[in-house]
């Protein structure tokens, strides 16, 4: 989610992870900053998903039944 107040913003992750502050002007800068730091930013049922470099590495466990 990106989460404003007072001019800022910031990427927070559904686990909690954030990435640094922006002003409000910057959100491009933001989102590029971001995913160059290996943040997935995606559109998923008509809503916007920010996962941070953790959660959105794949793992070997997501997916499988086992």
């Amino acid at each position: 989610m990106i989460e404003r107040h007072s001019g800022k913003q910031q990427l927070v992750c559904d686990c909690g992870a954030s990435h640094k502050v922006y002003d409000a002007d910057d959100f491009t800068i933001m989102i590029t900053e971001a995913k160059a730091h290996g943040w997935k930013v995606q559109k998923v049922a008509g809503e916007w998903e920010h996962s941070c470099p953790d959660c959105a590495a794949p793992s070997a466990r997501k997916g499988t039944l086992l």
